[in-house]
Protein backbone atom coordinates (compact mmCIF):
# COMPACT_ATOMS: atom_id res chain seq x y z
CA UNK A 1 0.00 0.00 0.00
CA UNK A 2 1.38 2.96 -1.03
CA UNK A 3 1.38 6.13 1.82
CA UNK A 4 -0.44 8.96 2.10
CA UNK A 5 2.03 11.54 1.58
CA UNK A 6 2.53 9.72 -2.06
CA UNK A 7 -1.09 9.67 -3.04
CA UNK A 8 -1.87 13.31 -2.37
CA UNK A 9 1.34 14.13 -3.89
CA UNK A 10 0.69 12.85 -7.02
CA UNK A 11 -3.06 13.34 -6.86
CA UNK A 12 -1.40 16.94 -6.56
CA UNK A 13 0.48 16.41 -9.64
CA UNK A 14 -2.20 15.04 -11.63
CA UNK A 15 -4.22 18.24 -10.61
CA UNK A 16 -1.69 20.52 -11.75
CA UNK A 17 -1.24 18.85 -15.23
CA UNK A 18 -4.54 18.82 -16.04
CA UNK A 19 -5.08 22.67 -14.85
CA UNK A 20 -2.09 23.15 -16.92
CA UNK A 21 -3.49 21.50 -20.14
CA UNK A 22 -6.92 22.74 -19.55
CA UNK A 23 -4.97 26.38 -19.10
CA UNK A 24 -3.23 25.98 -23.08
CA UNK A 25 -6.57 24.59 -24.42
CA UNK A 26 -8.20 27.50 -23.71
CA UNK A 27 -5.35 30.13 -24.52
CA UNK A 28 -4.66 28.26 -28.05
CA UNK A 29 -8.45 28.66 -28.82
CA UNK A 30 -8.82 32.50 -27.63
CA UNK A 31 -5.89 33.55 -29.56
CA UNK A 32 -5.64 31.08 -32.49
CA UNK A 33 -7.71 33.76 -34.08
CA UNK A 34 -7.41 37.19 -34.27
CA UNK A 35 -9.78 40.09 -35.24
CA UNK A 36 -8.93 43.44 -35.54
CA UNK A 37 -11.60 46.03 -35.81
CA UNK A 38 -11.15 48.23 -38.65
CA UNK A 39 -12.18 52.31 -38.31
CA UNK A 40 -13.44 51.67 -41.63
CA UNK A 41 -16.38 51.53 -44.09
CA UNK A 42 -16.83 47.73 -45.42
CA UNK A 43 -15.87 48.98 -49.24
CA UNK A 44 -12.75 50.87 -47.89
CA UNK A 45 -11.02 48.55 -45.91
CA UNK A 46 -11.73 46.35 -49.11
CA UNK A 47 -10.01 48.63 -51.25
CA UNK A 48 -7.00 49.40 -49.32
CA UNK A 49 -6.75 45.77 -48.36
CA UNK A 50 -6.51 44.95 -52.02
CA UNK A 51 -4.20 48.48 -52.84
CA UNK A 52 -2.04 47.42 -49.52
CA UNK A 53 -0.80 43.96 -49.70
CA UNK A 54 1.02 43.91 -52.75
CA UNK A 55 2.36 47.08 -52.27
CA UNK A 56 3.22 47.46 -48.19
CA UNK A 57 6.02 44.39 -47.95
CA UNK A 58 7.50 43.19 -51.45
CA UNK A 59 6.43 39.82 -52.94
CA UNK A 60 2.82 39.85 -51.34
CA UNK A 61 -0.12 38.87 -53.77
CA UNK A 62 -3.18 37.43 -53.75
CA UNK A 63 -3.40 34.70 -56.04
CA UNK A 64 -6.80 33.44 -55.48
CA UNK A 65 -9.80 35.86 -56.57
CA UNK A 66 -11.49 36.91 -52.64
CA UNK A 67 -14.39 34.89 -52.12
CA UNK A 68 -17.77 36.33 -50.94
CA UNK A 69 -18.88 34.48 -48.11
CA UNK A 70 -22.23 35.67 -47.74
CA UNK A 71 -23.25 35.33 -51.30
CA UNK A 72 -21.50 31.56 -51.02
CA UNK A 73 -23.65 30.89 -47.90
CA UNK A 74 -26.65 32.33 -49.51
CA UNK A 75 -26.38 30.09 -52.77
CA UNK A 76 -26.57 27.10 -50.57
CA UNK A 77 -30.05 28.93 -48.68
CA UNK A 78 -27.39 29.84 -45.52
CA UNK A 79 -27.22 32.87 -43.92
CA UNK A 80 -24.61 33.96 -41.13
CA UNK A 81 -26.27 35.76 -38.38
CA UNK A 82 -24.99 39.21 -37.50
CA UNK A 83 -23.21 39.33 -40.16
CA UNK A 84 -24.17 41.81 -42.95
CA UNK A 85 -21.35 41.34 -45.71
CA UNK A 86 -18.02 39.12 -45.46
CA UNK A 87 -15.16 38.41 -48.14
CA UNK A 88 -12.33 36.19 -47.63
CA UNK A 89 -9.40 36.88 -48.96
CA UNK A 90 -5.85 34.64 -49.76
CA UNK A 91 -2.95 36.40 -49.54
CA UNK A 92 0.46 34.36 -50.19
CA UNK A 93 4.66 35.66 -50.68
CA UNK A 94 5.85 32.53 -52.77
CA UNK A 95 9.38 32.94 -51.13
CA UNK A 96 7.77 32.17 -47.55
CA UNK A 97 5.80 29.53 -49.30
CA UNK A 98 8.40 27.57 -50.89
CA UNK A 99 10.48 27.53 -47.90
CA UNK A 100 7.98 26.12 -45.44
CA UNK A 101 6.60 23.51 -48.76
CA UNK A 102 10.52 22.61 -48.73
CA UNK A 103 10.78 21.94 -45.49
CA UNK A 104 7.62 20.73 -44.07
CA UNK A 105 5.56 19.62 -47.50
CA UNK A 106 2.51 19.04 -44.99
CA UNK A 107 2.07 22.67 -44.34
CA UNK A 108 0.55 22.99 -47.33
CA UNK A 109 -2.61 22.66 -45.72
CA UNK A 110 -2.58 26.06 -44.22
CA UNK A 111 -1.65 28.03 -47.67
CA UNK A 112 -2.59 30.05 -48.66
CA UNK A 113 -3.07 32.44 -46.06
CA UNK A 114 -6.46 33.31 -45.47
CA UNK A 115 -7.55 36.64 -44.24
CA UNK A 116 -11.75 37.45 -43.53
CA UNK A 117 -13.29 40.91 -44.13
CA UNK A 118 -16.44 41.13 -42.50
CA UNK A 119 -19.29 44.01 -41.50
CA UNK A 120 -21.37 43.00 -38.75
CA UNK A 121 -25.21 43.88 -38.70
CA UNK A 122 -24.24 46.59 -36.41
CA UNK A 123 -21.39 47.96 -38.83
CA UNK A 124 -18.43 47.27 -37.52
CA UNK A 125 -15.80 46.18 -39.69
CA UNK A 126 -13.33 43.41 -38.94
CA UNK A 127 -10.12 41.56 -40.41
CA UNK A 128 -9.69 38.69 -38.90
CA UNK A 129 -6.78 35.77 -39.55
CA UNK A 130 -4.72 32.66 -37.61
CA UNK A 131 -2.58 34.60 -35.31
CA UNK A 132 0.87 33.49 -37.50
CA UNK A 133 3.32 35.08 -34.82
CA UNK A 134 1.63 32.66 -32.28
CA UNK A 135 1.82 29.53 -34.38
CA UNK A 136 5.23 30.61 -35.65
CA UNK A 137 6.15 29.82 -31.63
CA UNK A 138 4.82 26.05 -32.42
CA UNK A 139 7.70 25.48 -35.05
CA UNK A 140 11.85 25.81 -35.22
CA UNK A 141 13.56 26.04 -38.35
CA UNK A 142 12.75 27.41 -41.69
CA UNK A 143 9.04 26.99 -40.70
CA UNK A 144 9.29 29.16 -37.75
CA UNK A 145 11.52 31.38 -39.52
CA UNK A 146 9.38 31.47 -42.23
CA UNK A 147 6.21 32.08 -40.08
CA UNK A 148 7.58 34.86 -37.78
CA UNK A 149 8.80 36.56 -40.91
CA UNK A 150 5.40 36.45 -42.50
CA UNK A 151 3.80 36.99 -38.95
CA UNK A 152 6.02 40.70 -38.95
CA UNK A 153 4.60 41.09 -42.60
CA UNK A 154 1.08 40.83 -42.07
CA UNK A 155 1.12 42.98 -38.70
CA UNK A 156 2.65 45.95 -41.40
CA UNK A 157 -0.08 45.18 -43.56
CA UNK A 158 -2.80 45.66 -41.00
CA UNK A 159 -1.19 48.83 -39.71
CA UNK A 160 -1.09 50.00 -43.34
CA UNK A 161 -4.80 49.85 -43.98
CA UNK A 162 -5.67 51.87 -41.10
CA UNK A 163 -2.93 55.26 -42.07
Amino acid sequence: MLPIALLAGLAGLVAGAALAIAWFVHTLRSRMIVATELPLKFEDAERRLVEKVPNVVSGWGMPIPELDFVAALAKRGQKADGIRRAKIFFLCNPAYASRVVGSEARMMGMMPCHWALYETDAGRVFLSKLNIPMMARMFSGPVGDAMTQVGSDEERIIRALTE
